[in-house]
């Protein structure tokens, strides 16, 4: 697989081409976990060329073990993050957050990467409860950034 070294966002159908797959892999592995949509739709082509990279190699991988590393890497820096901001006045916290590089965007990341983690588990059983369990880590966190930063949502809204 080729490396691809670019600042630019890929559509679905230039990611397909990039990686050598089709479109329908690729919204399949998007469903799955494996890649992800950016705000603007579209996707990073060198956070999915790495994921696809640890998808295919799998459980037990060098590749895989990158993936467990950088989210608990990243769990240490939103740690850090909502600590910093919990100290912020209320009125600068959501700006904080929700910064292009800000906590939001890190949360984002992390959560991708448990879903990646989940979508390598083998076939069955043990890939639901994964994906059950980073459902569950999912709301956890948004939670936590959300209380830190002291949003309030309305009954029956979602997070």
């Amino acid at each position: 697989m080729k490396k691809i070294k670019t600042t630019a966002t890929f559509t679905a159908t230039l990611l397909a081409r990039e990686l050598n797959l089709t479109t329908r892999r690729i919204r399949q592995l998007e469903q799955e976990g494996v890649f992800r949509r950016l705000p603007n739709n579209k996707f990073d082509p060198e956070e999915c060329a790495a994921a696809y990279t640890a998808f295919k190699a799998g459980r037990g991988s060098a590749a895989l073990a990158r993936v467990y590393d950088d989210a608990g890497r990243l769990a240490d820096c939103i740690d850090r993050d909502l600590a910093a901001i919990s100290k912020l006045p209320l009125d600068k916290r959501m700006a904080a957050a929700t910064a292009d590089d800000g906590v939001g965007a890190r949360v984002g990341r992390l959560i991708h990467l448990l879903s990646l983690i989940a979508a390598c588990a083998p076939d069955g059983p043990q890939r639901e409860f994964e994906r059950q369990h980073v459902a569950m880590l999912q709301s956890q966190i948004l939670g936590s950034m959300l209380s830190t930063i002291r949003v309030e949502l309305e009954p029956g809204a979602a997070a």
